[in-house]
């Protein structure tokens, strides 16, 4: 994205905020960080020596890192291609700014178990959990421990990208090497209200939770959540075909939240439900309006997108909309 488009916030954007704001008369104003140096990204890594994310250099010195719950990762333990929340500030000149918390959590992590559809590491789909997960690599999809489709076969990998409704669109994929890490799964999705089962928020496929055998925890009354809440939960994976995960952990997470954002954002993502009369779409689950930005690129359901903008009252208001190659 344009720094100098970055460093500045339009005077469109700044207009449509205020007649949003106002709507509703006399309450109090919904507006997020205007005229602060405060920005929340997300997006893919694309670089180290500090940490390059949506065309930005974040100092990291100093700053908290979170890798998959672990609060005391460190820099060297992220990798290039991996989908990362920075919390920072930006600096006047919209290429550099200062990273206070930079968190990473995979989207799933899992066995592969169908890599018919893989034409190369670069084109095509590889399926997840029996073929209820469907995950999409392309030119820019980062591996580690992989050299060809057919190390995919049978191993157990960790995948970082974007959801999409038939599944996730891969960034970055690793394959687990040592037996301690080829075992555990992570999967995420909506908890039942009985902690019985859980959608996975990729596919909507359900997985069964094993709250009898020994070990097994159950989500809510041994690990304290909330049935009805999105989740994370770690575990080993039974049936044949899967169906089934006993939980070792998990913890009610979502990292693309914006409860407590203000200023500036910029979201990297799948476009969804794309409606180009109200020019408008959602994007890591949040509504966008881009009906005052200015977009780089053709607009498509399924599209790559990276956004600029700010929250008002729930809705992204996009100043900059750039599709990605």
């Amino acid at each position: 994205m344009n720094n100098i488009h970055r460093a500045l916030l339009t005077g469109s954007i700044l207009t449509l905020m205020a007649g949003l704001s106002a709507c509703g008369g006399g309450g109090s104003s919904n507006l997020a960080g205007i005229g602060g140096t405060g920005i929340t990204t997300i997006g893919t890594i694309t670089g180290f020596g500090s940490i390059f994310v949506n065309g930005v250099e974040y100092e990291t010195t100093g700053a908290r890192i979170v890798k998959d719950g672990a609060t005391a990762a460190t820099e060297k333990s992220l990798e290039v291609g991996m989908v990362v929340k920075v919390t920072g500030t930006l600096n006047p000149d919209g290429s550099t700014g200062t990273a206070t918390e930079v968190v990473y959590n995979d989207e799933i992590q899992g066995p592969v178990t169908d890599t018919s559809s893989l034409a190369s590491l670069s084109q095509g789909t590889f399926s997840m959990l029996d073929n209820t997960i469907t995950v999409s690599v392309d030119a820019n999809t980062k591996w580690k421990n992989v050299t060809s489709p057919g190390d995919l076969v049978n191993a157990f990998v960790e995948v970082s990208g974007f959801r999409t409704t038939q599944g996730i669109t891969a960034t970055y994929v690793e394959k687990k090497t040592t037996p301690e890490e080829a075992d555990k799964a992570e999967v995420k999705g909506t908890l039942d209200s009985g902690g019985l089962t859980i959608t996975l928020v990729y596919g909507n496929s359900t997985l069964n939770i094993d709250t009898t055998s020994s070990g097994c925890k159950h989500p809510i009354t041994d690990l304290g959540l909330t049935g009805g809440s999105f989740v994370e939960l770690k575990g080993t994976l039974s049936g044949s075909p899967i169906d089934t995960i006993c939980v070792l952990s998990g913890e009610e997470e979502d990292e693309h939240a914006v409860d407590d954002v203000s200023g500036t954002v910029e979201f990297e993502g799948i476009i969804s439900r794309l409606n180009t009369g109200t020019r408008t779409f959602n994007l890591l689950g949040h509504p966008v309006n881009y009906s005052q930005a200015s977009v780089s690129g053709t607009l498509t359901e399924g599209a790559q997108v990276e956004v600029h903008g700010e929250f008002v009252g729930g809705t992204l208001i996009a100043e900059e909309v750039e599709v990605e190659d």
